[in-house]
């Protein structure tokens, strides 16, 4: 076996630019495709987030009972399209605000916690969903209108961000796949090259071995030692 790992170095060593080429081209391959990968990771965790995020608010009329309220939050929590379901009440509604104008203190003092809503806040477990459940709290008696979280704009634009997304990520995985798949064949195709040159530049060596009683496998060894080599 050392024989043929020692002459396999040798053949490489004869021929350096054939060897820096694989070697390039290896490289490349391994490092877009690494790169991919990541990018595909990281584009689906993001998506993962945006769909799943807390993204609902249902605000609720002033004349409801706490019983009316827990009833309606036990109903959300029972649905397995809903998730992460929280009340949110006029005083905490208040310290939300609170601490969204901090900069401001005049804002908050001009307030009080009867001017904002209790609210129910849910996220989907999917943003398939999120119509359909929207449409159907939206029926309920103590609901008083029902809407995305602010940060996004709205209903329209979280499905555009989220659709976009999609997209993306979709591309990425085509566009990716293909690309690597080009790079992957280039690289086996170089290999497969240089191992036939190998072959060519070596047919008076196998012609001799094959005179003096070489089995095929010794004479194999070294040309694919060499690729292995290269792939490695």
């Amino acid at each position: 076996m050392k024989i043929h790992v020692k002459t396999a170095l040798d053949y490489i060593k004869r021929s350096p630019f054939q060897a820096l080429a694989a070697l390039f081209v290896l490289t490349l391959t391994f490092f877009m495709g690494t790169m991919l990968a990541v990018l595909v990771y990281s584009s689906a965790n993001l998506l993962n987030y945006f769909e799943t995020r807390p993204q609902i608010i249902a605000f609720l009329k002033d004349e409801i009972t706490p019983e009316q309220v827990s009833a309606l939050q036990n109903k959300l929590s029972g649905d397995e399209r809903v998730k992460d379901v929280r009340y949110v009440s006029k005083e905490e509604a208040l310290e939300i605000y609170k601490q969204a104008t901090s900069d401001n203190p005049l804002l908050s003092e001009l307030v009080s916690p009867t001017i904002f809503p209790a609210s129910l806040e849910f996220s989907v477990t999917d943003l398939s969903f999120a119509q359909e459940v929207i449409n159907e709290v939206k029926k309920e008696g103590i609901v008083d209108s029902v809407g995305f979280t602010a940060s996004l704009g709205g209903e329209k634009t979280l499905e555009d961000v989220v659709g976009r997304l999609r997209t993306l990520t979709l591309y990425l995985r085509i566009g990716g796949g293909i690309f690597v798949g080009v790079l992957a064949g280039t690289s086996l195709l170089v290999i497969l090259v240089i191992t036939g040159m190998r072959i060519t530049t070596r047919r008076g060596e196998i012609e001799i071995l094959n005179l003096i009683g070489a089995t095929p496998a010794f004479i194999r060894s070294p040309i694919i030692l060499e690729a292995l080599i290269y792939s490695s």
